[in-house]
């Protein structure tokens, strides 16, 4: 009975693109969405207008009356409230994000 032999091509032939590639390729790609983000997200060395500063502002003093706090104090990036001897500081500031911080009583 005579043997036949038979030849196959290796299995890790070239066939399609090579892994170092692909692997490039998501690195570029993680990139440039990174990018993207910080690019998107990132506000103007201005910020925001003086009229949306005040709109925020009022936004925010206003959800504070409503929780029984009255305004002693206020200018156009910032207000102080008062409710009892609790002292209250509300600043918006030039990105247009609002904080509060508890001020000691007078």
């Amino acid at each position: 009975m005579p043997t036949t032999s038979t030849t196959e091509s290796p299995s890790n032939a070239e066939n399609g693109t090579p892994t170092w590639v692909w692997v490039l390729l998501g690195i570029l790609a993680l990139g440039l969405v990174a990018l993207l983000v910080v690019l998107l997200t990132r506000r103007g060395g201005e910020g925001i207008s003086g009229e949306e500063r005040q709109r925020r502002l009022d936004g925010a003093v206003g959800s504070w009356i409503a929780q029984g706090w009255a305004v002693e104090n206020q200018t156009a990036d910032s207000a102080v409230l008062r409710r009892g001897g609790d002292l209250m500081l509300v600043t918006v500031d030039q990105a247009g994000h609002v904080s509060t911080r508890p001020l000691p009583a007078a």
